[in-house]
């Protein structure tokens, strides 16, 4: 009897592992598709390095080319990322940072050259939209079950979706693109009875990255749990206890940014815009 049991939990646990190592080798397999398709995308419509145009477009090119090179020259000086004397009679650094730099795709940038900051920024572009198509490919087989070329092919379809592709030069976005599977598979996780640990990493992770659009997969993250557990159906008990979780896995994912969140709040009362 214990022999069979301990075959048991040997072939139980060894089609766990192959299971794991499938979805990884999934993830990895969209990661790559979609970082392929995109530079073959940028190929064949000329753009930088491949042609002469540019995705240094609006405000990436005004704005947010000089506050990565800012970066960059401060973190290589060794200087306070808090304030830069740079700009006038000096600001407060800490704003910039948390809604443009935050990201640890950033961290990327000093892996390049300081003269080939453009191309840093396009690789941490096209890195964020293969991430995206990484953590799809996740939910899709975790929540359908979907895996082989058709997790591929619409892992591949979201992470090079319109919305990123159009605002890829808002690239502080793109990291929540990348979190909203994730945070789907949070709340479907609540409300089969687990914890709330991925709610919570996945939006404590979009927060700090961008507050802007991690407020916005907030909301959406309100009104899919809303969805979710109407469609569910399930006795009030279990609802309660569900949502419990949720609120408690939320509140954490919020309440451990606010170490950058209140500095960033208190600094932009301050300026003349919040006058």
């Amino acid at each position: 009897m214990n022999g069979h049991t301990q075959t048991s939990r040997r072939s139980l646990r060894g089609r766990l592992s192959s299971e794991r190592g499938r979805t990884t080798v999934g993830m990895l397999a969209a990661f790559g598709l979609t970082a392929v398709i995109w530079t073959a995308a940028l190929a064949v419509f000329g753009f930088y390095p491949f042609g002469g145009k540019s995705i240094l477009i609006t405000d990436l090119n005004q704005q947010y080319v000089e506050f990565h090179a800012a970066l960059y020259d401060m973190v290589k000086s060794g200087s306070s990322l808090l304030f830069t004397w740079d700009t006038g009679l000096g600001m407060n650094f800490l704003g910039l940072l948390a809604y443009y730099l935050a990201s640890p795709f950033t961290l990327l940038l000093f892996c390049f050259p300081r003269a080939m900051l453009t191309e840093a920024i396009l690789f941490i572009i096209s890195m964020k939209l293969a991430a995206s198509a990484l953590t799809f490919s996740l939910w899709l087989r975790k929540r359908h079950g979907i895996g082989g070329g058709v997790n591929l092919l619409f892992a591949a379809l979201y992470g090079l979706a319109g919305y990123g592709v159009t605002y890829c030069f808002n690239l502080m976005w793109l990291d929540s693109i990348a979190m909203l599977p994730l945070v789907m598979m949070g709340i479907e996780r609540i409300l089969k009875g687990e914890r709330g640990s991925l709610i919570c990493i996945s939006l404590f992770y979009a927060l700090y990255c961008n507050y802007y659009i991690g407020f916005m997969l907030c909301l959406f993250l309100v009104v899919y749990y809303v969805f979710y557990a109407v469609r569910k159906r399930r006795t009030g008990e279990k609802q309660g206890r569900s949502f419990l979780r949720f609120v408690v896995g939320s509140a954490l994912g919020g309440g451990l940014v606010m170490f950058l969140l209140v500095p960033v709040f208190l600094g932009l009362g301050q300026t003349s815009a919040a006058g």
